[in-house]
């Protein structure tokens, strides 16, 4: 398997006792997936947005929900990029996914979770959640959208309910939770607003320098 994928590619293989069969998806991305539990609710209480009550296909596991998963992913990425995973022809044993399996005894096997490590799921190579965090930003500082509010949110008071399950203090790193409106275009992004009036101006200041160029050497 390829080397990117290094030290985990293989059930076992971070604690030297590799087994039979072989990740997929492989590589520390996919092992260090995102996995917080995030819940939204107003200020009476009533449940708004509950971002673990979806299945790894996007379906709604509660009728209380006032939201989606479906969409948080390009749909270039989930139509093209990110297909369903299918067993190695260069590996042999058992492939090892999220959805377990019978080719192997293995409690961890059978569950979907890593090898040695019970409640860690593999993640499935189609879940959004999933295909949004293999989107590899360009810098330190990056968001990665959720879940979709299908309500308005009036002015107010809400509450955030978060298990915190994926550390950042190994890394120095921060976490925020941001509630933004999206349109057709994507979120607000000002890092990427100042970037494109940069280059514009670059730009413009490029064809400036060749348009005066070119009018002096017409002269000579």
């Amino acid at each position: 398997m390829a080397s990117k994928c290094n030290p985990f590619r293989y059930p076992g293989e971070v604690s030297d006792n590799q087994q039979p069969g072989y990740y997929n998806p492989c590589g520390a991305l996919a092992w260090a997936m995102f996995n917080d539990s995030i819940s939204l609710y107003n200020s009476k209480g009533v449940l708004i947005c509950d971002g673990t009550q979806f299945t790894a296909n996007g379906t709604n596991l509660t009728s209380d929900n006032q939201c989606h998963k479906s969409g948080i992913a390009l749909n270039s990425a989930t139509t093209k990029s990110f297909m369903p995973a299918v067993p190695s022809t260069k590996v042999t044993g058992p492939m090892w996914t999220g959805d377990g399996g019978t080719e192997s005894t293995d409690p961890f096997y059978t569950a979907g979770y890593y090898f040695e490590e019970p409640g860690h799921k593999i993640p499935i190579t189609t879940d959004e959640d999933f295909i949004v965090w293999e989107k590899m930003a360009y810098l330190a500082d990056f968001s990665n959208m959720y879940r979709i509010i299908d309500v308005d949110l009036p002015a107010g008071e809400y509450t955030l309910n978060i298990t915190e399950n994926f550390n950042v203090n190994a890394f120095s790193g921060e976490k925020h939770v941001r509630l933004v409106t999206r349109t057709w275009i994507g979120g607000r992004n000002h890092i990427l607003g100042i970037l494109l009036v940069v280059l514009g101006c670059v730009s413009f200041v490029i064809f400036v320098a060749v348009l005066v160029t070119g009018c002096v050497m017409n002269r000579i």
